[in-house]
């Protein structure tokens, strides 16, 4: 029980950073106690739980990063890719504050003492998350990945090519783990809730094309139709 409380804690902060990243990011401003950011929150968490255990250290990670431009995406309003660039951007201040506070603790304890202890593991996430804060309040820092941010979520072809990279890696990964008959057997529903969370990032994606293609369609035969009026 401690364990789970431990987990979702940690879950929590970095969610709840998470969103602060990309709202700074994005320039996209939304209600943390909105019914719809509440439901993403608990969502995060809850997969986080069930989905981190040692046997899915890389396939959950990845499941972990697409089920956040899920959640994002409806949270943010934004298109998959727009949510994909934003995540990676979490993900890369994540990674950085996470060698920074390793670097620290790791003077007085050792890394199996950090994943082990349930204070020492909170505190390594605050200070990450702290990490964070201040990284993106910095107005130089947080200038750059603003323009990052919208200068890759412009060019659709680079957007689609990390997309697809994503999906591969995710979908091998899977495949990997599934080819293990008793990983598969003993973790039926977790394969399953990982399945499915790449399902659902393949058909917003997906969703998100053909309604871009189905605009472009109406604008091109508006401008046909003006042109003919004329």
């Amino acid at each position: 029980m401690l364990e789970v409380l431990t987990k979702f804690t940690c879950a929590l902060i970095m969610t709840l950073f998470g969103i602060f990243v990309i709202q700074k990011v994005t320039n996209c401003k939304i209600k943390i106690l909105s019914l719809k950011t509440i439901i993403g929150i608990v969502v995060l968490c809850l997969a986080t739980i069930t989905i981190s255990k040692n046997e899915y250290a890389g396939i959950g990670t990845v499941a972990i990063f697409a089920l956040q431009i899920i959640v994002y995406k409806e949270t943010f309003d934004l298109k998959v890719e727009e949510s994909l660039i934003a995540c990676g951007v979490v993900m890369m201040l994540t990674i950085f504050g996470d060698l920074i506070s390793g670097f620290l603790l790791m003077k007085c304890f050792t890394l199996k003492q950090i994943r082990s202890t349930g204070y020492l593991y909170i505190l390594s996430n605050i200070l990450v998350a702290i990490y964070e804060i201040i990284t993106i309040r910095v107005k130089f820092i947080l200038h750059q990945l603003q323009n990052f941010y919208n200068s890759i979520s412009k060019n659709k072809s680079v957007s689609n090519i990390l997309f697809v990279i994503l999906l591969i890696i995710g979908l091998s990964s899977l495949g990997q783990n599934m080819s293990k008959v008793n990983a598969w057997e003993s973790n039926y529903y977790v394969n399953i809730t990982i399945m499915l969370i790449f399902f659902l990032l393949s058909y917003f994606f997906i969703k998100g094309k053909n309604n871009y293609e189905k605009l472009n369609s109406e604008y091109e035969n508006l401008f046909t139709y003006v042109q003919n009026f004329e």
